[in-house]
């Protein structure tokens, strides 16, 4: 993938994760909480996204239809 988009599958992650993947709404009663819980925010969305596509990218399906313990 990277050599046909120049970015690597973390790069992608980064850039496309919380433009795909929203999160919901936040209480808007203190700023600093709100930064925090963005910068969380961000970081889930970034590595669900990334591993989504290291999962295509070994070829495995994106869906996991069953989940074994």
């Amino acid at each position: 993938m990277e050599s046909h988009n120049k970015m690597s599958l973390h790069n992608l992650s980064t850039v496309f994760g919380p433009t795909m993947l929203h999160s919901g709404p936040h209480d808007k009663k203190d700023n600093r909480d709100m930064l925090a819980t963005s910068t969380v925010d961000v970081m889930a969305q970034s590595g669900i996204l990334h591993s989504s596509l290291s999962r295509r990218a070994r070829g495995e399906p994106i869906q996991i239809l069953e989940r074994t313990l």
